[in-house]
């Protein structure tokens, strides 16, 4: 793995459908997907800091921007945004998920995305 020299970060807002979320392009083939926890932000700490490394490491970052109601079913909601996320960054390698606490119930629809895309 390369690490990305300084350079320009193109910021974009994106539709995402169920939700929104921020695109830090640095023009690399590779995306990591940022996907916040139930009441936590990919502002917050734990997000900032893998979005900086993921970029430090020549990625570009999806960072979904939405926070869980309460009231909707919560798989259904993580479904939703983590499948509106990947098909956003669809390209030649499989994206890395950066989930936190609810949203990691992502990791098999991820896992499957990347075993179709592979082989």
């Amino acid at each position: 793995m390369t690490a990305r020299t300084p350079g320009k970060i193109h910021l974009t807002d994106v539709d995402l459908g169920p939700c929104h979320g921020q695109a830090f392009d640095v023009g690399a083939e590779r995306w990591a997907i940022l996907l916040p926890g139930a009441g936590y932000t990919v502002t917050s700490p734990l997000l900032w800091f893998a979005r900086e490394a993921a970029l430090a490491g020549g990625w570009n970052v999806l960072a979904v921007s939405d926070t869980f109601n309460g009231t909707d079913d919560p798989l259904r909601w993580v479904e939703e945004r983590a499948e509106a996320a990947i098909q956003h960054v669809d390209g030649p390698t499989p994206p890395l998920l950066i989930a936190k606490s609810l949203t990691s119930l992502a990791a098999p629809l991820a896992a499957g995305w990347a075993c179709r895309r592979c082989g």
